[in-house]
């Protein structure tokens, strides 16, 4: 059986921390199988490089398949920074 794609969503400065701490029962349990049971993706509204929290730059597939969650993310951060702001 092939292994369970999980896509992440990420943007522009992304917290790179709660990330990875989302990702890593994933890879364990992937080391532990001794197989792939899981695999991730990272994507964002367009592809290419994103930094992240840490600066650090990172490759990030396609966001064709993800564009309108990335307009509800754009809605959901305008909602926050008026209640917020």
């Amino acid at each position: 059986m092939p292994p369970e794609t999980i896509n992440l969503i990420v943007t522009q400065d992304f917290n790179i921390t709660t990330t990875m701490a989302f990702v890593d029962p994933f890879r364990v349990a992937n080391y532990i199988n001794g197989a792939p049971l899981y695999r991730w993706e990272f994507l964002s509204e367009l592809g290419g490089h994103l930094r992240s929290s840490n600066g650090a730059n990172h490759t990030v597939s396609s966001g064709c398949r993800c564009r309108w969650i990335a307009g509800v993310l754009r809605t959901f951060r305008g909602y926050i920074s008026r209640m917020v702001g």
